[in-house]
């Protein structure tokens, strides 16, 4: 018995000592050690007082009889304390195990097959150009997935660098080498609205005024996609819509699985790489969700679908025309900050 009760501690103690919890391990261990320490003592002095009572062996049975109930108490106390410490050590480590089955449970059950984070961004030379994820095993599996797909690729996004700006684009040769079969709906942000502003004045180093966005990175970066489209992916199968709509997340549907990351205003800058991006299951609720978010936003772009005369009106706005006076009075209303008169001073 002693010897199995000594592995199994070793064992939960290696376990606890494995998972970094030094304090359980104490929490545990403590009361026994404590009632093991009276038994020796209580031992002990039984051994001590028989010997100091040598000279008179008719007070021993005496002695004995005195000690034995004390004996008997300290025994009982032992097993309490520990059968009470071994209750609590296992109520923590059943929470500690259905802590980590129900991470475990609920990715399952969302479809998450990956997640990656790899928070190392490379900046292009030139000046103020913009970052970008680097992240080896998931440029990797984008391509492989995308070099195999045999249906329609959907891909939501605010410019969509990855896949259009050749050079740039870890994406851009994947997508152009994709077979006439294979559809490609692609969803960019509309430059003129507010959720465009609003960002791209966030995560620029401009000065945060409305005079300045077209000088934004943001504002660029659209405008660079648009034309990739419309010349190095002429003749295609694919079809691009420019959304005015909140930029909520990057998201790729391509074969039976899907790609996501979520966009946030954060801390300013670029956010690339910043956030974990997940890969899942297509036909979970999770994906179809998502699947949803693309194709609402796709209806309500109808619109803007993107042509050269569209690219035109975006690459040489007129300012007095009435399409981008209201886009300044709808940015205007939502973000008067970008009005004010120590804007427009910083604008100059």
């Amino acid at each position: 018995m002693g010897i199995g009760r000594n592995r199994t501690l070793s064992h939960v103690l290696a376990r606890k000592f494995r998972l970094g919890d030094v304090g359980a391990v104490l929490k545990e261990l403590l009361p026994r050690v404590v009632a093991s320490l009276a038994c020796v003592i209580a031992s002990l002095a039984c051994l001590v007082l028989a010997g100091s009572l040598s000279f008179a062996p008719h007070r021993i049975a005496d002695v004995a009889q005195g000690l034995a109930p004390g004996l008997a108490l300290l025994g009982v106390a032992g097993i309490w304390v520990s059968y009470f410490a071994e209750r609590q050590a296992s109520k923590d480590l059943m929470r500690d195990v259905h802590n980590h089955f129900s991470i475990v449970s609920a990715v399952t059950q969302a479809g998450i097959r990956n997640v990656y984070y790899h928070d190392v961004r490379v900046r292009h030379p030139e000046p103020g150009a913009a970052t970008q994820r680097e992240d080896p095993e998931f440029r990797s599996r984008v391509c492989s997935e995308l070099s195999g797909a045999q249906s329609e690729v959907r891909i939501l996004a605010i410019a969509a660098r990855e896949f259009f700006h050749q050079g740039q684009g870890f994406a851009f040769d994947t997508v152009q080498d994709l077979p006439h079969n294979v559809g490609l709906r692609v969803l960019l942000l509309h430059p003129w609205c507010e959720y465009a502003v609003s960002r791209a004045l966030r995560e620029s180093k401009i000065v945060n005024a409305f005079a300045r966005f077209r000088d934004s990175r943001l504002y660029t970066d659209v405008l660079a996609s648009c034309a990739s489209v419309l010349t190095d992916f002429s003749g295609k199968n694919i079809q691009v819509r420019l959304y005015k709509s909140s930029s909520a997340m990057w998201f790729l549907a391509v074969g039976d699985l899907a790609f996501v990351e979520q966009y946030h205003y954060g801390t300013g800058g670029r956010g690339s790489g910043k956030v974990p991006l997940v890969e899942l299951n297509a036909g979970t609720t999770y994906c179809r969700e998502l699947e949803g978010h693309f194709e609402h936003l796709w209806e309500l772009s109808a619109p803007w679908a993107l042509d050269k005369k569209l690219l035109d009106r975006l690459t040489t706005p007129d300012l007095d025309g009435a399409e981008w006076q209201h886009f300044t009075e709808s940015v205007r209303y939502s973000r008067p900050d970008l009005f004010s008169e120590t804007a427009a001073v910083g604008a100059h």
